[in-house]
């Protein structure tokens, strides 16, 4: 009984550890564990099934390596309390839990890398997600405001179309306003073409004939105004120059009456005096110009008389042959000869 016991009792509880779904607070939708079957040793399933929300929050003695060494040692003890004499009975279910306690170690170093990375990936995630958030909400803030800006403009635009088509119809009314004026005058100036024009044309014939004649009798009567104009005022300026030389006569005899008789002679003689020096100036000046002129025509009696010396020396020198004492002299002398009458 005492053998049957102790290898009931040294007999591993098979234990079931099955995957979670990973959780930081927040669920993390896609992030779930798959579920895993492993027979156990005699290991308490609920060391095994601990998150690790659970396992940071409970103390180092439920921490995963320290439950590998716990297993570690119940194994040994296990194994120091099995009698001698049952070892070979024993031996393929030690393999077995050993090959066990291997697999769940691996499988505990496993599950926690992958928490570790899950936790990792997860607040990686979290952190993007806020951002995104963030992001999210400055982008949405952003389209309203330029939603609001977009609407505010578009506001103004159709304030600004409103008021330029108002504008655009009153010029459009404007302009229609005016082509009716202008079809009308055209139509008067059509009519005016059709029926007046002749009338006019020849109506204005007429006045400019008449105009020209007015205007050939109007220069007659200005020619003669002026000749009567000019005549009229150069009698008024000799009897002015008259009158102005009567008076001044007067007057200068006057106050020559007043002067005694030795100023008179004196003044007289100034008088004949001054008339002969403006004589005397005169003649001085025909003298002046006919000395101009008499030197004038000595330099150019000089010249000629010049010219016509080379002239002659020119002639009798140079064009005539030259005369050797071997040779016969024949002269050439024209003889006036006596015509029959």
């Amino acid at each position: 009984m005492s053998r049957r016991c102790s290898a009931r009792t040294s007999l591993p509880q098979s234990s079931c550890v099955q995957g979670r779904r990973h959780r930081d607070g927040r669920e993390h939708a896609g992030h779930i564990r798959s579920v895993h079957t492993v027979v156990l040793p005699a290991v308490r399933p609920s060391t095994l099934c601990t998150s690790s929300r659970a396992g940071r929050q409970t103390s180092q003695h439920t921490h995963p390596r320290n439950l590998v060494k716990k297993k570690d040692a119940a194994g040994s003890r296990k194994t120091q309390n099995t009698p001698q004499d049952g070892t070979d009975s024993l031996a393929p279910l030690r393999a077995i839990c050993q090959r066990f306690e291997e697999e769940n170690t691996a499988l505990m170093r496993k599950i926690i890398k992958d928490e570790k990375t899950s936790m990792e990936k997860a607040t990686e995630k979290l952190q993007q997600y806020n951002k995104a958030g963030c992001n999210a909400q400055a982008v949405t803030s952003w389209g309203e405001r330029q939603l609001r800006e977009a609407e505010q403009d578009l506001r103004e635009t159709r304030e600004k179309g409103e008021q330029r088509l108002k504008e655009l119809q009153n010029q459009l009314d404007a302009c229609d306003h005016k082509l009716r004026d202008a079809h009308k005058e055209l139509h008067q100036l059509r009519e005016y073409r059709d029926r007046e024009h002749s009338v006019r044309v020849l109506q204005v014939a007429d006045l400019q004939r008449q105009l020209q004649s007015l205007t050939d009798t109007y220069q007659d009567h200005l020619s003669d105004v002026e000749a009567l104009a000019k005549a009229d005022l150069q009698n008024l300026l000799k009897n002015s120059e008259n009158q102005k030389d009567i008076i001044l006569q007067k007057i200068t005899q006057h106050h020559i009456d007043l002067l005694p008789p030795s100023i008179k002679r004196i003044c007289l003689e100034n008088q004949q005096m001054r008339k002969d020096i403006a004589v005397h100036q005169k003649v001085i000046g025909e003298i002046k110009k006919q000395l101009v002129n008499l030197r004038a025509s000595r330099k150019s009696l000089q010249t000629s008389a010049r010219e016509e010396i080379d002239k002659m020396c020119h002639g009798l020198l140079l064009q005539g042959s030259r005369c050797f004492p071997e040779e016969d002299v024949v002269l050439n002398i024209p003889v006036n000869e006596d015509l029959p009458i």
